[in-house]
């Protein structure tokens, strides 16, 4: 004649937690919350001379999580493990990275959490280069330069009495797209009677 006391469970569902709340009499609730792992790979790659190191934030909804340094000494990589695939609503957690800048270089992240990201830093940077027209003897009148870049001419200008024959090239792009330095040069055309001399770097 004792009371029976009765209670309800769940046969396991795989990729589910289960939460079971109320009482026989007022009745169960059976509530099931999606559940699982994942995990988020990341490599790095340079254009140009590498930094030491770099720092690359893990973000889940946008909120920062968890850091990593990648350098030669883990080969630029790492694999962020294991991390919850949804939240407490069951809803899929939605991983990105961001990675802290760092002077002198351009980055850029491809990729998904699910396919892993790369993130490429460009060496970037800008030069100005100056040059000056000396002249030995009777002045010419106005002589054209051209700015070599990595043997291609890149820009061309005059410089005669009114610019006081001197001209300086600014924000030219330090690095190729590849991050290599960009070799320039300037070279003279040709004047008649003269022979054409020049010195100096960059």
């Amino acid at each position: 004649g004792q009371r029976i006391s009765y209670t309800v469970e769940e046969v396991e569902i795989d990729g589910y937690t289960t939460e079971i709340t109320e009482s026989a009499e007022e009745g169960f609730i059976i509530t099931n919350t999606r559940s699982g792992e994942t995990e988020v790979f990341v490599e790095k790659v340079w254009k140009g001379e590498p930094a030491e190191s770099v720092t690359i934030n893990l973000l889940a909804n946008g909120e920062k999580i968890v850091h990593v340094q990648l350098n030669a000494g883990n080969d630029w990589q790492h694999t962020f493990e294991p991390l919850q695939a949804f939240d407490e609503e069951g809803q899929p957690i939605d991983y990105m990275i961001e990675e802290v800048a760092i002077d002198g270089y351009e980055s850029t992240i491809t990729g998904t959490a699910e396919e892993g990201f790369t993130v490429t830093n460009l060496r970037v940077g800008k030069v100005d280069i100056p040059v000056e027209k000396v002249w030995k003897g009777e002045v010419a009148g106005p002589v054209t330069i051209h700015l070599l870049a990595n043997g291609e001419i890149d820009k061309t200008i005059e410089l005669s009495e009114d610019n006081d024959w001197r001209f300086v090239f600014t924000e030219l792009e330090e690095f190729d797209l590849e991050g290599q330095p960009i070799e320039y040069s300037v070279e003279e055309v040709a004047i008649d009677g003269y022979e054409s001399t020049i010195s100096g770097s960059i």
